[in-house]
């Protein structure tokens, strides 16, 4: 061996174990500050959130090391070259000063392993002390590097081990053994986590009270109870059991399951409060036994005054937090009462709204968190309020007012004849989370508004998968208060009444998915951009043109629907001024543009954190929006095509791409669709279709309606609508018992896309074939459903009517 061969290797035996003894101090330096950091996040969370945050960096444990080998050894080489024979000092120095400028930008980004987030031009990438803190370690490399410089160009005893084969076996087996750690971390099971699953619903089940002692005015009864509707405390509308004192009920918990929790809290309404302004302050006493023995007793004193109660003006909680555990066979005994010579005796049982909510018995299940795979991906479904397909460029709109969203269905399916199940919120999104029908579940206008506890949701059978679930919701129909959290361990609703848009709910969403990038996740979005009052980008309003006229009315859209209502049959839009009706369309355009700008930053993360191989991602709407089509504004007041017509697409691993499909469908399929995709099932749904069937039996079919609807100058009128076989009809439901005249609409959907003309007298067969079938969807429907007439709060209903879902039939029907 020659004396150049020979110092070659000792060099070899010098630089490559001191590169890897520097990538596993920095894999663990990132690594530590990586947990740091997420627990600092995670704050005085549940120690689930806790575990999950660890799990995250456990996942990315592989990267660090093989980021941390490279940075290592690149560090060792420039060192080496800096103290090479002949290398001059500020050459020495300028080498390490350029090289250490690179360690920092890639100890930032993640490069060569991660996509460099930093440098992806996205909004919030990187948080404050994520920068920080990379920064501190980039930094400590530099000061590792100059330092190891100086150190290399000296002697010593350390240096002469790095020399010999001892010092490489030790730095190999460091690196070998920490590369072995990351991997058994990353394949390693996820941490567990419990889910709360419904096992009765006593609110549901009224043959279940025993009703012992009642009211001799006013039985118990169904309703929503709200103490304060203050968001700071918990306060707000539940379902209630309503119990006017004095009343007693037995419910007996049944068989089944073990382990089961009851989850009740006493409260009274906050207009009791009101009452007590007469009858002075009323006192309800609420007591709970179980098998005779007391485990609970609260008294509510409800006074005039005005001052902030907490104690009186929240729920009380049987069994606190923890809910109050229970045995099948046990009898529970709940009372209300008034305490002796209380002034409330003399108060009309109407007027004292006390009672317990939410009155379910649960049972506990123990989950693990999984990783998403292209076989049992992660699930993002986003519906997008008050959409219509037909204002959209991937369905043909002129505008190009979805550019991200046509990038989407290139790579996916694109349905171009989805239907929803009814043409405003309430019922069409109770329908895309349950698969089920409109009439079946009963989420039907303002006095029924709660989706029942007793049925399965998307949400809840994907977290029975191992999905980690979230909701982010912007329309404040779609809330906890109303049920529609069920199988979301995150539920954030609108922080206030209104439709606040994407630009406030989306920066949290993207901070979101990249807190659980290597996370298994479903997550649902309610986005309400489309939704009035719009607020559009100021950027898309400038691209897709429009200019407010100076005197538009402040609530326009609104404004106009209920003049529109008021002033006749059938409805004059030319009551509308020119310029205002061409800001309506306008402004509705830079809104939908505005919701698909927000879905691409989305989907560019999405791409950026390499989730979209491993993503399937769903849009839809609730229903669509008139803009005068047919006379009138907003929504629910028809079944026309421009409401019930929304758009559909679906992409991801295994989902076809470039697929377009034209068969009639509904959106409801979507729960079932997805389910599917994500490893689970729903149970119970008889009639669930798999849209990504190529070749599936029939034409397909879509039934719809609506509770507030319009039909020739009258109000309030219950609307039906089938699409089948190239055809639609439209069917005004008589009310119960009257002897009423048929009255339906009939369109050639093939020849009559914008549904102008009435074929009802000229086709009176297919009249007669689509009401048949229509009235035994229906039929069919509600034969699995059950009534469960519990509405809103008085708050809620004024909150209704200034949004146009709850005053406009008394107005149109006074004027």
């Amino acid at each position: 061996m020659s004396a150049s061969e020979s110092h070659s290797r000792r060099e070899l035996f010098t630089w490559v174990p001191l590169g890897l003894w520097l990538g596993t101090v920095l894999a663990a330096l990132r690594a530590g500050a990586l947990v740091a950091l997420g627990l600092r996040r995670a704050g005085t969370a549940s120690e689930s959130a806790r575990e999950l945050a660890r799990w995250e960096v456990a996942a990315r444990l592989p990267e660090l090391v093989l980021q941390g080998a490279i940075v290592g050894l690149l560090v060792a080489v420039m060192a080496r070259i800096a103290t090479a024979d002949g290398t001059g000092p500020r050459a020495g120095i300028w080498t390490i000063a350029l090289f250490c400028l690179a360690a920092i930008l890639s100890v930032l980004s993640g490069w060569p392993v991660d996509a460099p987030l930093a440098l992806a031009g996205m909004h919030g990438t990187l948080a404050l002390d994520d920068l920080l803190v990379q920064l501190v370690l980039g930094l400590l490399l530099v000061a590792v590097s100059f330092n190891l410089t100086r150190w290399l160009r000296g002697e010593g005893g350390m240096r002469a081990l790095l020399r010999g084969p001892l010092g490489a076996t030790l730095a190999i087996a460091a690196f070998l053994s920490a590369s072995a750690f990351a991997w058994w971390r990353f394949q390693s099971g996820g941490p567990t986590y419990r889910i709360r699953v419904v096992h009765h619903d006593w609110l549901a089940d009224r043959a279940a009270w025993r009703v012992l002692e009642t009211n001799a005015a006013r039985g118990p009864e169904l309703a929503i109870l709200s103490p304060a509707a203050a968001s700071e405390v918990d306060s707000g509308d539940k379902p209630a059991l309503w119990m006017p004192p004095p009343c007693t009920i037995e419910l007996e918990v049944p068989d089944g399951a073990q382990d089961l929790v009851l989850r009740a809290a006493a409260g009274v309404d906050k207009s009791v409060r009101e009452a007590a302004r007469t009858h002075g302050a009323i006192a309800v006493d609420f007591e709970v036994r179980l098998d005779g023995e007391e485990v609970f007793r609260e008294r509510i004193v409800s006074a005039p005054e005005t001052a902030w109660t907490p104690k009186e003006w929240t729920w009380h909680h049987v069994g606190g937090g923890e809910g109050l555990r229970v045995r099948p066979g046990q009898v529970l005994t709940l009372r209300t009462s008034f305490p002796e010579g209380d002034p409330g005796r003399d108060a009309p049982p109407e007027l004292v709204r006390a009672g317990f909510a939410p009155l379910v018995l649960e049972r506990s299940l123990e989950r693990r968190r999984q990783r998403p795979r292209p076989e049992t991906p992660n699930i993002v479904l986003i519906v997008m309020d008050t959409q219509r397909a037909d204002r959209m460029s991937c369905y043909g709109y002129r505008k190009g007012t979805t550019p991200n969203l046509d990038a989407l269905a290139a790579r996916g399916m694109l349905f171009g004849a989805a239907h929803s199940t009814a043409s405003w919120t309430w019922p069409a999104t109770a329908s895309i989370l349950t698969g089920l029908g409109a009439d079946e579940h009963g989420v039907l206008d303002n006095d029924a508004s709660t989706l029942q506890l007793a049925f399965t949701t998307l949400a809840e059978v994907l977290q029975q998968r191992g999905y980690t679930t979230a909701a982010f919701s912007r329309n404040p129909l779609i809330a906890p208060a109303r049920y529609f959290d069920q199988g979301f361990e995150t539920f954030d609703p609108p922080p206030t009444l209104g439709f606040p848009k994407s630009d406030e709910v989306m920066p949290a969403v993207l901070s979101w998915v990249r807190t659980h990038a290597r996370t298994r996740f479903f997550l649902y979005l309610h986005l309400v951009d489309p939704h009035a009052p719009h607020a559009p980008h100021p950027e898309e309003l400038a691209r897709l043109g429009g200019e407010r006229p100076d005197d538009f009315p402040e609530n326009g859209m609104n404004f106009y629907t209920q003049k529109l209502l008021r002033e006749g049959y059938p409805p004059d839009p030319e009551a509308i001024p020119a310029a205002h009706r061409q800001w309506i369309s306008d402004v509705y355009d830079a809104s939908v543009a505005t919701g698909d700008r927000w879905l691409g930053e989305l989907l560019r993360l999405l791409d950026a954190l390499q989730l979209a191989d491993r993503t399937v991602v769903a849009f839809t709407s609730d229903h669509g929006e008139e803009l005068l089509d047919h006379g009138l504004l907003e929504h629910g007041h028809t079944v026309f095509r421009e409401l019930v017509r929304v758009p559909l697409i679906l992409a991801g691993p295994g989902i076809p791409e470039g697929v377009r499909v034209e068969r009639t469908v509904s959106n409801r399929h979507l729960a079932p669709t997805l389910a599917q995709l994500g490893g689970a099932r729903l149970p119970g749904l008889a009639d669930g279709e798999f849209l990504l069937e190529r070749e599936p039996e029939g034409a397909g079919r879509a039934i719809y309606q609506t509770s507030k609807g319009y039909w020739n100058g009258a109000a309030r009128q219950s609307l039906y609508g089938i699409t089948e076989d190239g055809w639609s009809l439209h069917w005004r439901e008589p009310a119960a018992g009257a002897d009423e005249p048929l009255e339906v609409r009939l369109f050639s959907d093939a020849h009559d896309a914008a549904q102008a003309k009435d074929r009802s007298a000229e086709e009176p067969e297919q009249v007669q074939r689509l009401l048949l079938d229509l009235r035994e969807g229906v039929a069919g429907q509600r034969a699995k459903h059950e009534p469960f007439p519990v509405g809103v709060s008085p708050d809620f209903q004024r909150f209704l009517d200034e949004v146009g879902y709850g005053g406009h039939e008394e107005q149109a029907e006074d004027g």
